[in-house]
This record gives structure tokens, C-alpha cells and sequence, in this order.
């Protein structure tokens, strides 16, 4: 939505300077026709195609330089901006520290909020919404209105044919203030009162056919669906006024061009005379051409019939090139890039370390990254988390740089094998910490300045808060804890980072969206059904919509409220605890959804996607107690067919068939013989309609 508000914004700007500068000097329908750009730009959502030169890269580039120029200050204060994330969803208590180890920092974690989708709902979108809503009945009421009363009130006329004209209906209607074209689907012409008792008729006539001409009964619908959809921008509602202008001015440049010159002042003064002066901004909303003109509009009208410009070469042209111009810098999207770098196409959708994969194991992270015994410090289970494995190793290379100390901790779940989940790197004070934020920029793009928000069920009806939020015991600051933790002396160097210039922090984040629907629905359904208290389907997938799957972190001003202390200041951190967490209890070996379509010859009557656990799991072992028999003869082409696929939580292919009541074919083509085919083939096609509840 942003980048349509801005893009339209400037491309109207844009077309109402060109509209000035060439007035008089272009003609009415290439002036009228460059408005269909903001009407596509306003409609059309996203980027088209990519551009050397766009509005939205030309904005995201000036959005990089002042982040980095103009850090927010509340974001390079000496609160810490994220403590380490737990493992997995926990009961939150005060900032406590370790017993038997006095030397450790205090670990903080998030107080307990209560879980309210109420503190979440998008209030800008719910009042886009309610506008959008309260606009579009509006416009649907008065042009219902308008209809009613023209049918009700109008007389037919027989009006002589003029040579430009067609069958259009004419009619005498009481009570308008302006003659008009109406009608979306059967228009007519509604001639007021003065308007018969004009001493040209035919002028009138001829304007409004040229109105339905030039079809601007859809022009019309089209500009009130862009009114109803962007109603809070005065931009939009100041480009439909000029489209209006420009409509008019077209229509009169057509009738009199059917008239002849020699008609022109005539044809002016009649058509002035039916004008009803005013604004009424409710006119844009009607789909019915009625003539309102305010004074400057009715000027430029007065100034065109008079002057009967004509569109030169040199004018034409321009206004082609200055058509092509916007439309590439209003839908183009420019390529990715900060810092002098290019966006690497392949960027991991889940902020993988280079070489590794979330859940990798413990013997894979040491083989791929090929660390040896003497540079492994400590291997082995956290004392008091159970569940936790770190494996600490010096002098481990990683985004173009070479870490004093890397971190890589690793979960498990009721006996699985422990899954890499998280993943710090301490580089060296001295190194050239910025080429190392370049190559994660260039690996996972631009990046922020700022941290989102993490949000954790805990006991299936508490939402754990953003980790910002810091629980600290009573009297106890921030400041408290950091020189507790640290020493004035590691903070005082901390600060005199902060005072240089920056950036000094920069976040990356992935959302559910990088994962498979698959994932998103079997990981609801486990919170569902694993929750210590009773949760929803709803506010689970509420929860996964919400929720990062996955962050990375750099700073040069580091330490911060981490859980293991450190004296460097040079810090990167990965972390998909969240997506872990969830992969290792929803990967059970089995399909995550059976995607069912019953099909008659090349029509497809029913589908469904089936992505209910248990319904699922019921399929599978059906599709596994298959018996073939043999091979069959050729299926016949008209029969009833069942095509079934079946799909793993990352969304990739399991298994495919289709079946029809004489057998099962096979992928690669093969028909053979089933057991029980009728039985089975009458299962699968009740699934084809089947709707997961």
C-alpha cells in the first residue's frame, strides 16, 4: 500500500505540471488519456518490472542513506536491544542470575503479557477498510438515487438523426441541473429543461454522444473505484477533478469537430449555458456525466473553444515519451542494493548461515564448516537446559570476516537429534567490522535499523511480548544490570562507539511467508493440541502470521543483555529458534497435505487441499494399503478420475497418483489392476470436495 501511495502521488503530481505546462498546446484526448496511468497505478498493486530508475528505488535508497546518516537515538541508547532468546516458549520470571556463578550477567526475560488480539489488530488497515466501505456505499446510494429519479421522471423524444450521431436513446427528465449521459450497461441521453428550450439542441447532442463515444460512462465507474479504494488521499480526489475537466474538454474538441468550425462560438455559447456552476465534490462518485464546472474550469473551456488548439509533432512525441517515463517509474521496482553492493538472488528465505541449514546436526555444522579439535573450546549439554547443546569454536570464518568465538547452540525434542538453531559470532575489536555488515547486507538484503518484534504462546494463552520489553526486579534499572554485568570500564568503550557516526545496529528478519503453507498449518495445529491450556485454531494461525521465523543481528556495540558475556564489541548473531522449534515437532516423516481433484476428461469438477493432521495421516495409510494386481488395459479417456497428491511440510511432493474405477496410474504412465478399486476410488472422490474446517 505504501508504495502506491507514493508512486500515484508523484505520477499525479507529475501529470498535473505536464497538464499546465502544454495546455493549449496538446490535444484533449492525449491530455484525457494520460489519467488512465494514475487509474492502473492507483488499481495495480506492486512492481511490474524492474527499472534502472524508479520512484521506489529512488525511495528505498533514500530511506538506506538517512537510517544510516540519521540513526534513531532511541535505538543506540544503552538499553540492550534483545536478550537471547529462549529456546522454546517458557514460563517468563524476573531477570535472575545463575546460582554457584556470581561472575555471570543477569539473563532477562520478557514479562507475561496477556494474550489480547485486540493489541494487535492493524488499526490503519481497519479504517482503510471502514472508509473504503463508508465511500463505496455513498457512491452506490446517490448513482442509485440518480437512476431512479431519471426513470421515473424521463419522457422519451424522437429526436432526427444527425449524420455523427447513433441510436442512442434521447429523453426529457424533470429536475436535472444539466443535461447528461447516463447509464452503465443501456446509456441514454437526458436532456433538462433548458436544454429544450435551447436555440441549438444539436450542440448538446453532439457533446453527449461524444461522451458515450469516448465510453465515459466506464471512465467514470473507473474513477470512483480508484475514490472508493484511496478516499484518505486528497491527491486522488484532486486528479479525478482534473480527469473531469480533461473528459469535458475532449468531448468538446469531438463534437466540434462532427460540427464544423464554423459552429464553434455557437457551440460555446450553448454548451455555457447548460453548465450548473459549483463544486460539488459528491459528483466525482456519479457514473452520470452531468456538466458541473467551477470558475477555473469553466475559464480553460471558454479558452479552448476559442483558441482551437491542435497538438503539434514535437508536442505529441513528448507527451509519448513522457507516457513511457512514468509508466517505468511508477511501476518499475529497482533491483535491491545497499552499500555499493548488488542483492544476492539466491538469499536464504530463512537467514541461514552460509553452508549451514537450520536443524543441521551437531557432526554436520563441524564437517561442513571443517573445524577442527583444537578450535572446539566446548562441546556439550547446558547445565540446567536440558534441551540446549552449544558447541563453542575459535577462529570460524563467516561473512567475509574470522570470529574470535562462535556460538552454536543446538535443541532437541523428546529424543530426536539436536537440530541447529542459533548461531554468534564475536569478531575481533580491530577487524573491519563493516565489510562484514556489507556481506550479510549482500547476502539477506538492506536490512533495518530497527528490531521486530517476537511474540511467543506460552501455555497456549499467554503471549510472551517483544523482547525489548525488559522484566526487571523492582528498583533495579537497566543501567544497574549492564554495570553489574560488564564493568564501567567495557561500557564506557561501548559509548564512545555509540557517539561515532553510525549505523551501529542493523536487524533482518524473515516471517512465515518464507515457509510452505504446509508448515504454517501443521504448526498451528500442534499449538492446538499441545498447549497447556485451551487455544483456538484461530489465534494459533493468528500467532504464525505474526511471528519472525527467524532474525539476524549486527552490531559494532555489543555487549549487550546477552546470556554469555563477551569483551568484544564486533557481534553477529542468526537465530530461527522459533521455525525450529516448530520443525522438529511437526516433521514426522509423513505428509503434511493431500491436495484431492476429481476430474471428467479434461474438466475438473472438485478440488480440495487437505491439510487436517488426521485426515491427512487417514489418506496416506489408504494410498500405503494400495494392492496392485498387475497391469490393466488403457484408461479410458472420458471415465471419472481421481488425481491425488500428497506434499511434505516443506511443501515438496511425496507421492502422486490418479485413480480411476478401472485401476491406478502410476507417474511415470503405468496403469495397473487395484484391489478394492471401487471402494478406493469412492473414498478419494467424497475427499475432493472435502473443506478442512
Amino acid at each position: 500500500m505504501k508504495e502506491i501511495i507514493l508512486t500515484s502521488s508523484i505520477l499525479i503530481l507529475l501529470l498535473a505540471i505536464f497538464r499546465q505546462a502544454v495546455r493549449g498546446r496538446i490535444a484533449p484526448r492525449v491530455q484525457y488519456a494520460l489519467w488512465l496511468l494514475v487509474a492502473a497505478r492507483l488499481l495495480i498493486p506492486g512492481t511490474l518490472f524492474t527499472a534502472p530508475v524508479s520512484v521506489m528505488g529512488a525511495a528505498e535508497d533514500i530511506r538506506i542513506s538517512i537510517r544510516e546518516t540519521y540513526p534513531d537515538p532511541s535505538e543506540e541508547s544503552s538499553s540492550p536491544p534483545a536478550a537471547e532468546p529462549a529456546v522454546r516458549p517458557v514460563q517468563p520470571s524476573p531477570a535472575v542470575r545463575p546460582a554457584g556463578n556470581p561472575e555471570a550477567p543477569v539473563e532477562i526475560l520478557p514479562p507475561e503479557i496477556p494474550f489480547s488480539r485486540w493489541e494487535f489488530i492493524d488499526w490503519p488497515d481497519v479504517i482503510w477498510k471502514t472508509g473504503m466501505a463508508a465511500v463505496g456505499s455513498v457512491m452506490a446510494a446517490s448513482n442509485l438515487l440518480f437512476c431512479l429519479r431519471l426513470r421515473r421522471t424521463r419522457r422519451r423524444l424522437n429526436v432526427p438523426a444527425a449524420p455523427w450521431s447513433g441510436s442512442l436513446p434521447v429523453y426529457e427528465a424533470d429536475g436535472l441541473s444539466s443535461p447528461c449521459l447516463s447509464g452503465l450497461f443501456r446509456p441514454a441521453v437526458y436532456l433538462n429543461e433548458a436544454a429544450m428550450d435551447a436555440e441549438h439542441p444539436e450542440h448538446i447532442l453532439a457533446h453527449e454522444y461524444a461522451h458515450y463515444r469516448n465510453g465515459d460512462q466506464l471512465w467514470s465507474v473507473l474513477r470512483g473505484v480508484c475514490l472508493v479504494v484511496h478516499w484518505y488521499n486528497p491527491l486522488v480526489w484532486w486528479a479525478a477533478a482534473l480527469c473531469r475537466r480533461d473528459c469535458e474538454l475532449a468531448c468538446d474538441a469531438s463534437a466540434l469537430r462532427w460540427l464544423g468550425e464554423e459552429e464553434r462560438i455557437d457551440y460555446g455559447q450553448t454548451l455555457l449555458g447548460m453548465v450548473s456552476r459549483g463544486r460539488n465534490p459528491a459528483a466525482l462518485l456519479h457514473i452520470a456525466t452531468t456538466m458541473t464546472a467551477g470558475k477555473r474550469a469553466m475559464a480553460e473551456r471558454i479558452a479552448f473553444i476559442a483558441r482551437a488548439p491542435r497538438t503539434r509533432k514535437v508536442t505529441a512525441v513528448l507527451a509519448a515519451l513522457l507516457a513511457c517515463l512514468l509508466a517505468a517509474c511508477s511501476f518499475g521496482g529497482g533491483a535491491k542494493k545497499a552499500a555499493g553492493t548488488e542483492a544476492f538472488p539466491g538469499a536464504p528465505a530463512l537467514l541461514e548461515f552460509p553452508g549451514l541449514h537450520w536443524n543441521d546436526s551437531v557432526e554436520t555444522v563441524i564437517e561442513t564448516l571443517e573445524i577442527g579439535e583444537k578450535q572446539i573450546l566446548e562441546n556439550g549439554a547446558q547445565a540446567g537446559e536440558e534441551d540446549v547443546w552449544c558447541l563453542t569454536a575459535s577462529g570460524v570464518p563467516g561473512f567475509g570476516g574470522t570470529a574470535d568465538t562462535a556460538y552454536f547452540r543446538f535443541m532437541r525434542y523428546e529424543g530426536s537429534d539436536w537440530g541447529l538453531y542459533s548461531v554468534r559470532l564475536d569478531y575481533p575489536n580491530d577487524a573491519d567490522f563493516g565489510a562484514v555488515r556489507e556481506e550479510l547486507i549482500r547476502q539477506y538484503g538492506p536490512g533495518q535499523s530497527w528490531h521486530e518484534g517476537t511474540y511467543r504462546i506460552m501455555n497456549g494463552t499467554v503471549l510472551g511480548g517483544d523482547w525489548d520489553v525488559l522484566a526487571l526486579p523492582p528498583g533495579t534499572s537497566v543501567r544497574e544490570v549492564m554495570l553489574d554485568s560488564y564493568g564501567q570500564e567495557t561500557l564506557d568503550r561501548r559509548r564512545e562507539i555509540l557517539e561515532q557516526d553510525g549505523p551501529h545496529r542493523t536487524y533482518w528478519s524473515a516471517d512465515s511467508s518464507a515457509l510452505s503453507e504446509e508448515f504454517r498449518t501443521l504448526g498451528a495445529h500442534w499449538c492446538v493440541e499441545n498447549a497447556a491450556e485451551p487455544v483456538d485454531l484461530e489465534d494459533a494461525q493468528y500467532f504464525f502470521k505474526i511471528q519472525p521465523m527467524a532474525q539476524a543481528f549486527w552490531t559494532d556495540a555489543a555487549p549487550t543483555a546477552w546470556t554469555r558475556p563477551s569483551s568484544t564489541f564486533n557481534q553477529v548473531w542468526l537465530d530461527a529458534s522459533e521455525y525450529v522449534y516448530y520443525l522438529q515437532r511437526i516433521d514426522r516423516g509423513g505428509p503434511a497435505s493431500a491436495r484431492v481433484r476429481l476430474t471428467y476428461g479434461s474438466q475438473s469438477s472438485y478440488s480440495s487441499c487437505i491439510m487436517n493432521p488426521e485426515e491427512v495421516g487417514r489418506l496416506w495409510k489408504l494410498y500405503q494399503s494400495f494392492e496392485p494386481e498387475g497391469p490393466a488395459g488403457q484408461a479410458e479417456k472420458r471415465s471419472r478420475r481421481v488425481a491425488v497428491t500428497f506434499r511434505d511440510f516443506r511443501g515438496e511432493e511425496m507421492a502422486s497418483f490418479i485413480l480411476d474405477r478401472g485401476g491406478l496410474q502410476t507417474p511415470d504412465g503405468e496403469y495397473m489392476l487395484l484391489r478394492n478399486v471401487d471402494g478406493m476410488f469412492e473414498e478419494f472422490q467424497r475427499m475432493s470436495s472435502y473443506r478442512d474446517e
